[in-house]
Formats: structure tokens, C-alpha cells, sequence
């Protein structure tokens, strides 16, 4: 495929895309096979002849008296000033220029035993995984983190999701992904029905350390619908069958994105030696 034939919103999707995986446009082209635009390089012409003339003489302006300008006495404050206030009128970029992350959200807190086990799956090549429990424990998620070529399933799913039904806009397009991901890092769920135990794999080609896959799940749950992909079976089975109301499936999403917060958090501090102090382990 030429680079000439994605629209602009393909190159937004795929400049997306390389972001998330750390890669340049560039390389993400080459990867699936986008032959770049080339840039045309005219040649030099050369029936122009440019004839130069004599340097103009340099004239000589002397420099203005400089005259010393007395200081400016600061303007007094109002009598209501206080110091407090410039702290609270103070702003920021609320939008961090490097990764993306909007400052004014809270910061996800992190105890030290997320500090352990993210240090126990960061070291040993295994996936990082939380429980959330809350309804004082009647209801409970547990999320895993993704393989990067679970990732790159989903994703691949998207593109080919828009171009059969129609994904007009960004945010239907990340909408999509969310839901994808969602689907696939829940792999625990409790609730007063009953402990639902969910696959912890998409499949042996994308995450090849789990235990269980979704695609033999399906089968021995008598779910598996013809003509539609692994990825959208997984998604009609899980409307059906566990994030049925839309309550639960908000309160899903909003704790996956916590859970997603917090790997960002432990990822960005994995160079920061005084961070994991508090574990007593001798990093």
C-alpha cells in the first residue's frame, strides 16, 4: 500500500499507533508494508546565470549617546493581597507535552505491595495483575496487563472493524480499543452470582505464558458464532454473560483505567532508585 492512499484519518490512527508502542511513523510504515511518500528533488537549473556586482561600501553610523534609565519602584500590593493567592492563580500545561497525560488528573496512589508484585512480574518476564474489590467486597475485578501482540491484535481488529461498519470519528475508534482491551484484562469477576473465572490469554500466538485461552473457553461455554472474529465473540460473550448492566460495565471501565494509571505510574519510576526503598528488597 502507497502512502498516497490513506486518508488523514488512517495517518492519525497510525501516528496513534506507533505513540502506544514506541516506535516511529516511520517504522510502523515499514512494518506493515506502507511504501512512504517519496519527496521529489528538483534539479539544479542550469540555464540561469546570476551575475553579481560590486559589494556596496559599508557605511559607517555612529552610536547613540547611551542614556541611563533610573530603575522602576515596584508597584505596592493591594491591601488584600496575600501570599497564598499567587499559588492558587498559578497554572500549568495541563497536558504534558511528552507523554500525553492530562496533570490535573489525581494521582493514582501506590502501595507497596503493588510495588512487590510489579517487581515480581517485571522481573520475572510474567504479567503484571491487580484485585479491586468494592461494595465492602460483595463485588470485586481483577485486570492483568496485555502482551504487545495482543495489542497489535487489537488494534488490527479496530482498522478492520472501521472499514466494515463505518468508525467515522477518533473517539468511536478509541472507544473501540478501550472496550477491546477492557475485554481482555478482566480476568477475574465477583459478584453476589457468584466468582466468574475468565480466560488470561487471547490466544497461543499472542500471549503464549497463560494459562487458559479464550477461544477453547467459548467452546466449552457452547458460545462460538460463525462469521464474526475471536475478538467480537469475546465482546458479545461478556455483554451477555458479565458486564451485562451498563452500571457494572462503567464501573469496569473506570477501574481498568485505574489499574492502567497505576502500570503507567510503576513503569515510569522503574529507574528511580528511591521509589522502591520502602520494599526493603536490595534493588
Amino acid at each position: 500500500m502507497s502512502f498516497e492512499n490513506l486518508n488523514p484519518n488512517d495517518r492519525v490512527m497510525l501516528e496513534a499507533m506507533a505513540k502506544e508502542r514506541g516506535i516511529t511513523p516511520e517504522a510502523l510504515y515499514a512494518e506493515m508494508g506502507i511504501v512512504p511518500k517519496p519527496i521529489p528533488v528538483q534539479a539544479p537549473r542550469e540555464d540561469i546565470v546570476v551575475e553579481l556586482g560590486p559589494a556596496p561600501a559599508e557605511e559607517s553610523h555612529p552610536l547613540p549617546d547611551i542614556v541611563p534609565v533610573p530603575p522602576i519602584a515596584d508597584a505596592p500590593l493591594p491591601p488584600e493581597y496575600k501570599e497564598e493567592d499567587v499559588a492558587e492563580t498559578t497554572t500549568t500545561n495541563d497536558i504534558c507535552m511528552h507523554c500525553g497525560w492530562n496533570n490535573n488528573n489525581p494521582v493514582i496512589s501506590v502501595t507497596d505491595n503493588d510495588k512487590l508484585i510489579f517487581l515480581q512480574s517485571f522481573l520475572g518476564q510474567k504479567l503484571f495483575s491487580k484485585h479491586y474489590s468494592i461494595m465492602d467486597g460483595k463485588i470485586s475485578f481483577m485486570f492483568r496487563s496485555l502482551t504487545v501482540k495482543e495489542i497489535d491484535a487489537i488494534y488490527a481488529e479496530a482498522f478492520k472493524f472501521r472499514e466494515q461498519v463505518g468508525i467515522r470519528t477518533s473517539e468511536d475508534f478509541y472507544e473501540f480499543i478501550n472496550r477491546m482491551r477492557l475485554n481482555l484484562q478482566l480476568i477475574r469477576f465477583t459478584s453476589p452470582n457468584g466468582l466468574c473465572a475468565l480466560p488470561e490469554g487471547l490466544d497461543k500466538t499472542t500471549n503464549r505464558q497463560a494459562a487458559s485461552y479464550w477461544q477453547e473457553y467459548l467452546e466449552k461455554e457452547s458460545y462460538t458464532q460463525e462469521g464474526q472474529s475471536l475478538l467480537q465473540q469475546i465482546n458479545q460473550y461478556l455483554l451477555d454473560k458479565v458486564l451485562i448492566s451498563e452500571n457494572i460495565q462503567r464501573i469496569a471501565y473506570s477501574l481498568c483505567s485505574d489499574f492502567n494509571k497505576l502500570t503507567v505510574r510503576l513503569e515510569a519510576n522503574v529507574l528511580n532508585e528511591n521509589f522502591w526503598k520502602t520494599t526493603g528488597l536490595p534493588l
